[in-house]
């Protein structure tokens, strides 16, 4: 009889809490209320330099805002300071107008979510299988990338996920993703290529793609975008 009354003190006082704690960071969170359309939208699961690529992409090419869902609070913050609905869009306008492109301070066209980019109901809540293209940024997650790619080609939504190795890479198309990002193997295969037709010992040896290489650090270091999510890359 004590003892039971013990358990049932616990359980009232801590037990209960850390469900209820649980329960509440696990369930979807409602978004808020940007006007952000989830149609015809482009997915980031996740965040890291390929998911930058794409939204700058998006941004400067397209003049499109992105939907980012991932769990890291600082990394949200972030993008709630500096997100502008249709900002994009916008400045990709009066580029195209001929008119004075003017950006008032430093705004993204990342639209952040802050939920789980590995829950099926997460998938469900920002209507992924709606979406115009889906990228998992996420490395170690090819379970739930599966399972994602079965349900999105279903509905015909190209899926683009990253791998570490052949194996997973096969396991991944098998699943139906559209397209694996395999890190390692793209970079070797352009080493491979940049070595064709090179003199190893002579002092110009891969100087043309050092050039590059540095112009384009330089400009990601100018790249006020950048800037502002550096730590987060």
């Amino acid at each position: 009889g004590c003892g039971h009354a013990v358990i049932d003190q616990l359980y009232e006082k801590i037990f209960k809490r850390v469900l209820f704690l649980l329960d509440k960071f696990c369930r979807v969170k409602a978004p808020e209320d940007h006007g952000f359309e989830m149609h015809h939208h482009v997915v980031l699961l996740g965040f890291n330099e390929i998911g930058m690529e794409i939204a700058e992409y998006f941004r400067k090419a397209q003049g499109e805002d992105v939907l980012c869902v991932q769990l890291d609070p600082a990394l949200h913050d972030k993008f709630q300071t500096f997100y502008k609905l249709n900002g994009a869009k916008t400045f990709k306008q009066s580029e195209q107008s001929g008119g004075a492109v003017e950006e008032s301070g430093v705004c993204s066209n990342i639209y952040s979510q802050y939920a789980d980019p590995n829950n099926p109901d997460t998938w469900h809540h920002y209507q992924l299988h709606h979406a115009k293209l889906v990228v998992s940024c996420q490395q170690g997650t090819t379970e739930s990338d599966c399972v994602l790619a079965e349900d999105l080609a279903k509905h015909n939504v190209p899926f683009l996920a990253l791998s570490d190795s052949n194996v997973e890479a096969r396991v991944m198309y098998e699943a139906g993703t559209r397209y694996v990002i395999q890190s390692e193997s793209l970079a070797a295969k352009a080493v491979k290529r940049q070595l064709e037709g090179q003199v190893l010992r002579k002092q110009n040896f891969m100087a043309e793609f050092v050039k590059q290489h540095k112009m384009d650090m330089k400009d990601e270091e100018d790249d006020p975008h950048r800037a502002h999510l550096a730590q987060f890359l």
